[in-house]
């Protein structure tokens, strides 16, 4: 999902959405479809190691 839609989803206010704004959940947005491992993999590698290094977008960043 793109940060722009679960901005929507948080934005509704529903409790099971809270999570997606809170800190430390980041975001990375791959130019893919569902299978990125199949797509893009190498842009999916990096993304992992970027977030397992603590990086990445907060959903209001």
């Amino acid at each position: 999902m793109s940060r722009d839609v679960a901005r929507s989803l948080h934005a509704t206010g529903a409790p099971g959405f809270a999570r997606l704004a809170e800190p430390g959940v980041t975001y990375f947005e791959l130019p893919t479809g569902h299978f990125p491992m199949l797509t893009t993999p190498a842009a999916l590698t990096d993304a992992l190691v970027r977030a397992a290094a603590g990086e990445g977008a907060g959903l209001y960043d």
